[in-house]
Order: C-alpha cells, then sequence, then structure tokens
C-alpha cells in the first residue's frame, strides 16, 4: 500500500500550469484567524513532510479517531519493514499533546515514509534518527490546537478517511491529509507557502479521484473544496459549481478516466 497523496504530488509536479494556475486563487473564498507563522518557532529541526504528516494524524486523534487508525499508513509502514513491536511501543507512549506524546508520534509517523520510498530501508534509517527538539515539539502542539479548533466547530468529531481508487497511479491508498466534513472536502498542508497553484491541482485532482472511486458515494454531499493551513492558520475554499467546466475537463483528461 502507498501513500496516494505522494504518488499525486510527483505527478502534479510534472504538469505544466498556466502563470496563474488552473484555478485563479483570488475566486478562493479566505478566512484567516489569529495567530499565524510569526507566531511559531522560526525553526524546526525535522523533515517538513514529517512534521506535516505528525500534524495530521495527531489532529485525527485528538478529533476520536483511535491511534490504530489515525495512524495506520505508519503502522504499515512499520509493518512492511517488519517493526511492528517497535511501532506499538511508540504508539501506546502517544496519550495527548504532552512533549512524550509529540515525540512518539513524530517518530511513528516517520514509518509512512516507507509507504511512498521505493527503499523502504531508508525510510527506517530516518526513523531511527528522529529526534525533534522542543521547538519542533511546540511547533507542532500549536499546529493540532489550531487544527482542532478549526475542525470542531465545523461539526467534526470523526473526520473520515478514506481510500480512493485511481488507474492512473496503478493503486489504492490512504492519504493522511483529507478531511472530509458535511459539505466540504479538506486537504490539511503545513506549508509555509500560502496556496501556491501547485496545492490547488492537487486538491482538484483529490476531488475528481473520489468522485470516479468505488468511493464515490462519499462525495455526494461536497459543495466546496478546501485546503487548511494550521502553520499559517488560513484556510482557502472554492465552490464545486464555481469550477470551470474546461478545467474540470482538463483534469479529467490529466487523470486519463
Amino acid at each position: 500500500m502507498r501513500n496516494i497523496g505522494s504518488a499525486v504530488t510527483r505527478w502534479i509536479e510534472q504538469i505544466t500550469q498556466p502563470e496563474d494556475g488552473h484555478i485563479d486563487p483570488k475566486v478562493l473564498e479566505v478566512m484567516s484567524f489569529r495567530g499565524g507563522a510569526d507566531a511559531l518557532n522560526p525553526g524546526e529541526n525535522v523533515n517538513p513532510l514529517l512534521v506535516d504528516t505528525t500534524v495530521g494524524c495527531m489532529t485525527r486523534f485528538r478529533l476520536g479517531i483511535p491511534k490504530e487508525e489515525a495512524f495506520m499508513l505508519s503502522m504499515v509502514g512499520a509493518r512492511i519493514l517488519m517493526k511492528d513491536v517497535e511501532a506499538w511501543r511508540l504508539m501506546v507512549g502517544i496519550e495527548g499533546l504532552d512533549d512524550k506524546s509529540i515525540i512518539n508520534a513524530v517518530k511513528l509517523s516517520g514509518f509512512s515514509g516507507v509507504c511512498s520510498d521505493p527503499f523502504g530501508v531508508v525510510g527506517y534509517q530516518f526513523v531511527k534518527g528522529i529526534s525533534p527538539d522542543g521547538a519542533t515539539i511546540e511547533n507542532v502542539r500549536t499546529m493540532v490546537e489550531r487544527s482542532c479548533c478549526f475542525f470542531t466547530p465545523r461539526g467534526s468529531t470523526r473526520p473520515e478517511k478514506f481510500a480512493l481508487a485511481n488507474e492512473l497511479l496503478g493503486t489504492v491508498g490512504i492519504n493522511d491529509e483529507d478531511f472530509m466534513i458535511f459539505d466540504t472536502f479538506w486537504y490539511f498542508e503545513t506549508s509555509e507557502a500560502r496556496l501556491p497553484k501547485e496545492y490547488i491541482l492537487q486538491l482538484l485532482t483529490y476531488w475528481h479521484m473520489g468522485i470516479h472511486s468505488p468511493r464515490a458515494w462519499q462525495f455526494q454531499s461536497i459543495r466546496y473544496v478546501g485546503i487548511y493551513n494550521p502553520r499559517l492558520n488560513e484556510a482557502y475554499r472554492l465552490r464545486i459549481d464555481a469550477i470551470p467546466d474546461d478545467v474540470i475537463t482538463e483534469v479529467d483528461h490529466m487523470a486519463n478516466y
């Protein structure tokens, strides 16, 4: 099983977009909240992708998802490397947002890289060397707290995590960055960049994969697609019916459905 998010990212990197992207960022609804990147520590000593995965998994856990589900991709990676016992020990040590729990969560999240890295041993060596410092731990805690504050008022106590089938990628994967809440399909991102066009295309691709997947029924109530970034503490949302027909056609063509 591979992380479908990383596969889509690699695919999108190969696509040439118009200068302003397929969707003009100006048409997105922007929601900004108190605090932002300036309120976080300026440096983190672990890979940004690992921070992203950790924040997403810990947010699910804090919103009521059992640890086994919230860190499912990490457990799959550990199983591939036959490191189940080590992974379970880390998971048992995740109890809340205290320092020890966050350190265990960051380490455990490192196993998820094995699912997208063709060299599984490399993924495990990275896990062995993970040691988040105080600044990183504090940033993870803050971003998880912000995420819970963002999603909870929208009625989420159990955001759904689901698999998407895609013929182009030839896989069924689990994406740790997807939250489906009522009428919006949210993509979760902790980048320092403010809504680059690649993110918008990635979001449209995930949505389009969803409506063409065996789980298309889950998308019947979706009226918006959006991105929430707890590092910037900003959210961006786009109405499905505001997506130009030619863009949907092009995404459909690119995905080769």
